[in-house]
């Protein structure tokens, strides 16, 4: 499984648009995110694992995809039609497929993992300070059980 934090590290090095504010879902907090967020702001979290039917070459081999999402928060204030924000979602988007897609993280382990693929975007919420959005990636290793 892929540290969150090695997610964020890329974002950070690589994704200039948010200007280092990258951070784990886990420290997002709604009520203090409308006041103290320095915006733009990307929280990264892990989503969910599935594995794919198994096949066998001497061992059970699986291939599991790891699901991971970037909520992305652009401010929305001075604007109560949110047409700047929508705006500013493309760019965040864009920053994020061009630090992810087709980067392959590092081996975990004997884990060796294949190159990030975007799977969907999806609007979370829009309030006259602040638009949220999500943006889902995966990659996929191969997991293998004992000889058979």
């Amino acid at each position: 499984m892929i540290n969150e934090q090695t997610i964020i590290d890329r974002l950070k090095e690589t994704a200039p648009f948010f200007n280092g504010n990258v951070v784990g879902i886990a420290s997002f907090n709604p009520e203090v995110e409308a006041t103290r967020l320095i915006l733009p702001a990307a929280f990264v979290g892990r989503d969910f694992g599935e594995a794919a039917e198994s096949g066998s070459l001497g061992r059970a081999t699986q291939i599991w995809n790891e699901y991971y999402s970037i909520l992305v928060c652009v401010s929305n204030a001075g604007d109560t039609l949110g047409e700047q924000a929508s705006g500013d979602i493309r760019p965040a988007i864009q920053a994020l497929f061009t630090s992810l897609v087709g980067w392959r993280p590092d081996a975990v382990g004997d884990e060796e993992y294949n190159a990030m693929d975007y799977v969907r975007d999806d609007p979370i919420s829009q309030d006259r300070g602040r638009i949220y959005h999500q943006v889902t990636f995966k990659t996929s290793s191969a997991i293998t059980g004992p000889n058979a």
